[in-house]
């Protein structure tokens, strides 16, 4: 082997040697000052995290990939941001580009996966992040993300392996596709228009206080409550379990149920005669249709509670 290249390797292990001292001194002296060599701050839980704004981005789709952590995703809030609560920034991947922003858990060691491209650019997130892989492995890990009004989603799509999921106040046409293989969905007050699909591998589904126009959901191992949603037509079924209206049984399946019932389901029909503003008849009629809801369980009961008359 020539000289020079003896002398590189040795230098090589000199700053590696050098690098694993420093990051081993700076965290001894880091925990005893309560900071985070992998985070911006340390809560008073002791969670670390790590955030970002959002509001000069222009977001309206968001694509979410990730494993063994829970998404939250809640608008109305005062400013759009997105956080990582007890995550090494080498496990993933966080990028915007045009108005979507991406998230996806990667493979520290893949060739491909240690120059990260970031919002702001391209790098290497530190050899410390190496030397403490495992640092959260024993804690709960999550990533909020929180929308303004200043921000319209138009998409959201979420992929978890291992965690759970929730979304929050979003009242915007938004289409909705959920993939959960281990955990479970919740949806509490969220309006669209547009699809929502769900599917569950194992875990619960749960539906509160919101107008899903047309979903389409399948779950595995788990049940599925709806509570104090829209007036909605139903037609799903349980292959092994059952349908409860209000916690009166229904049996394996309903089809074309229209629950609750409202006064409208009740009057007559009115007079052909009449005449209305033809574009504003359509959207009225429109309005006044039910929300669809199809959907099965294989293993689990699916619980229907409105209380919407009362």
């Amino acid at each position: 082997m020539k000289a020079k290249s003896i002398i590189f390797l040795i230098i090589a292990a000199i700053l590696i040697v050098g690098g694993i001292v420093t990051c081993i001194v700076c965290n001894s002296l880091a925990s005893k000052s309560n900071l985070n060599l992998l985070s911006d701050t340390v809560d008073a839980q002791g969670n670390a995290i790590t955030s970002d704004e959002l509001a000069d981005y222009g977001i309206t789709s968001l694509g979410i990939n990730m494993k063994d952590i829970d998404v939250n995703i809640i608008s109305g809030a005062k400013e759009s941001y997105v956080e990582f609560v007890n995550i090494n920034p080498a496990v993933y991947d966080y990028t915007v580009s045009g108005y979507k922003m991406t998230l996806k858990t990667i493979n520290p060691f893949d060739i491909t996966s240690l120059v990260k491209f970031r919002k702001n650019g391209s790098g290497f997130c530190g050899l410390r992040s190496y030397f403490f892989l495992n640092k959260y492995d024993k804690v709960n890990s999550a990533v909020n993300i929180y929308i303004s009004d200043d921000i319209t989603l138009s998409e959201i799509s979420v992929k978890l392996e291992n965690g759970n999921v929730s979304i929050k106040n979003i009242n915007s046409d938004c289409l909705y596709d959920f993939d959960v293989n281990n955990g479970d969905l919740k949806i509490d007050s969220v309006k669209t228009m547009l699809e929502t699909t769900i599917e569950v591998k194992k875990g619960n589904l749960e539906i509160l206080s919101s107008s899903l126009r047309k979903t389409d959901f399948s779950v595995e191992f788990g049940n599925v409550t709806f509570n104090d949603g829209e007036r909605s037509q139903y037609y799903v079924s349980c292959k092994s379990g059952a349908v409860y209206l209000d916690e009166s049984e229904q049996g394996d399946s309903v089809e074309g149920i229209i629950y609750p019932e409202t006064l409208n389901d009740k009057t007559e029909e009115s007079d052909p005669e009449a005449t209305t503003d033809e574009n504003e008849s359509e959207q009225e009629e429109l309005l006044s249709l039910p929300d669809e809801i199809k959907g099965s369980v294989t293993n689990g009961n699916i619980y229907i509670n409105s209380k919407i008359n009362e």
